[in-house]
């Protein structure tokens, strides 16, 4: 009877380990990883904690059980939640990643950055948790996760590259203080991206940015911001409302090129910024409202780009627009992302008057 039981409990273990769905490991030191998860059940973990400091050789193993090898090809890694907040990305360690067309044959780890291709086409990964601690992003590095949802971006991170583009279920992402620059592509085709908050510390953003991101529905762009790169925002087929900030100064091709349903801009900037070819193509110039500081009405009215808007109004800081009747009074107020207000807040509101009229104030 023993025996029997013994042979019995043998033969469930590789079945209880292939159960096994979540794991939670401490990497004491870099590169053994490996050693505490047992080959036979990496292709089933769907969730995995890691603490401790990790080097190439973990991330590679991490990198299979996401969907994607070392070798650049697919696995049937099931691994969705990675959970990285108690860990520390350290230098050294094997070569994680070698793209299979040979163009980027050399992937290694450094201290406290998420490295180029770290997680390229890792396609199970569903939700990412970084660690506060690193400083950099590199190109690719969640590029082509095309069923990531979430993921962090820590405060100490002071620069990423173009490391989101193609994430086409990302929904939502904060941008930290301390990014100067948004480079090229970031965030380009993902079509899910509802929401973006962009910190006052960027002054520059890059040429496609947000390409086809057709679920975006509102842009504020930053005070601090003096250019935007070609195609930044093109065909982002919800976009409706745009704010520009007040340090504005070059649109470049195409910015808004496609983005049919917009609405409403508003360009706080009393000087209008250059307009490159197309900035502005397929908005309905008639239906779209372009607000502006009421003394610099005229000078939009006379600028490229801006000039083809029919319906140019004023905004201001009083609450109340300057072609407004003294009998209107105000019967509601919202923000900019349609919720109603009790009372002003910093930033745009729209306010609806007694006559049915409505303006964008700015409250400063």
């Amino acid at each position: 009877m023993r025996n029997i039981l013994l042979m019995m409990a043998t033969t469930m273990l590789p079945m209880c380990a292939m159960a096994q769905q979540s794991l939670t490991v401490n990497v004491e030191e870099p590169g053994t990883l490996g050693d505490q998860i047992a080959e036979d059940i990496r292709m089933e973990v769907t969730s995995l904690t890691v603490t401790g400091s990790i080097n190439g050789t973990d991330l590679g193993i991490i990198r299979t059980m996401a969907g994607n090898g070392t070798d650049g090809y697919a696995t049937e890694g099931k691994l969705e939640t990675l959970d990285l907040s108690g860990a520390r990305l350290v230098r050294g360690g094997d070569v994680y990643y070698n793209d299979p067309q040979g163009y980027d044959a050399y992937s290694q780890t450094f201290n406290d950055a998420i490295c180029s291709n770290s997680f390229w086409e890792c396609k199970s990964l569903v939700k990412v948790v970084l660690p506060e601690g690193i400083t950099r992003i590199s190109d690719d590095a969640f590029s082509v996760c095309t069923n990531l949802k979430s993921i962090n971006i820590p405060s100490t991170v002071t620069k990423f590259g173009s490391a989101f583009y193609h994430c086409f279920s990302l929904e939502s992402i904060t941008i930290p203080d301390g990014i100067k620059k948004i480079d090229d592509l970031t965030f380009s085709t993902c079509r899910s991206l509802q929401s973006i908050t962009i910190p006052e510390s960027v002054t520059e953003i890059g040429a496609a940015v947000f390409r086809d991101c057709d679920a975006l529905t509102e842009v504020v762009i930053p005070n601090a911001v003096t250019s935007i790169g070609n195609y930044a925002f093109q065909w982002c087929d919800n976009l409706t409302n745009v704010t520009l900030g007040e340090g504005l100064t070059s649109l470049a091709d195409g910015v808004f090129y496609g983005c049919t349903q917009v609405t409403s801009i508003t360009a706080l900037n009393p000087t209008p910024s250059y307009c490159g070819t197309d900035a502005f193509a397929q908005i309905d110039k008639e239906a779209c409202t372009l607000y502006v500081p009421a003394e610099a009405i005229e000078a939009y009215s006379n600028a490229n780009g801006y000039k083809d808007f029919m319906h140019i109004l004023p905004i201001t800081t009083s609450g109340i627009s300057t072609n407004m009747a003294s009998e209107k009074h105000e019967v509601a107020r919202f923000s900019i992302d349609g919720r109603q207000l009790s009372q002003p807040i910093t930033g745009i509101n729209i306010v609806r008057y007694s006559d049915g009229t409505t303006t964008k104030v700015l409250v400063k």
